[in-house]
């Protein structure tokens, strides 16, 4: 299996190596890692336009790294902007689910989230068939602030 780390806004190399050597160290043998950064995009979401380039393009690129994607939400609250947002991009029929894991986003730091992370993500592989995983908020990593993980099988 493979998990690629795709920043968007963070291109410093000394950052991306910090990222890679982190989830090294938290996942499985033979899980090879990947982390790079998108080109262009926004540094933070602050507004509807950053949102429209980073988070369209996070689904986008999800649909050329495999077929069907999960979106892991921090608040089931979300859900339905995830939806209507796919649907206006005109990328619903790629999405397979949407997972929450129910933590304000001030506590997606602590270990309970990132458990609850990694148990959402494998049921989105498992269970749902997702071939990639696009995060729903830029806080869900346990370090710095990054935009997106994908996973990809």
């Amino acid at each position: 299996m493979r998990l690629r780390v795709i920043f968007i806004g963070h291109k410093e190399k000394e950052f991306l190596a910090e990222q890679k050597k982190y989830r090294e160290s938290i996942v499985s043998s033979g899980i090879r890692i990947e982390v790079t950064s998108i080109k262009e995009g926004p540094e933070t979401i602050e507004q509807n336009l950053d949102e429209l380039l980073a988070g369209r393009a996070a689904f986008v690129l999800a649909t050329t790294l495999g077929d069907r994607f999960s979106i892991i939400s921090p608040l089931r609250s979300l859900i339905p902007v995830y939806r209507r947002r796919l649907q206006e991009y005109g990328l619903a029929a790629h999405l397979c689910s949407i997972r929450s894991i129910d933590f304000d986003i001030l506590d997606l730091l602590s270990c309970e989230a990132r458990d609850a992370f990694i148990r959402a993500g494998n049921l989105a592989v498992e269970e749902d068939g997702a071939d990639t995983i696009v995060l729903g908020c830029t806080g869900m990593s346990p370090i710095r602030i990054p935009s997106h993980i994908m996973l990809d099988r």
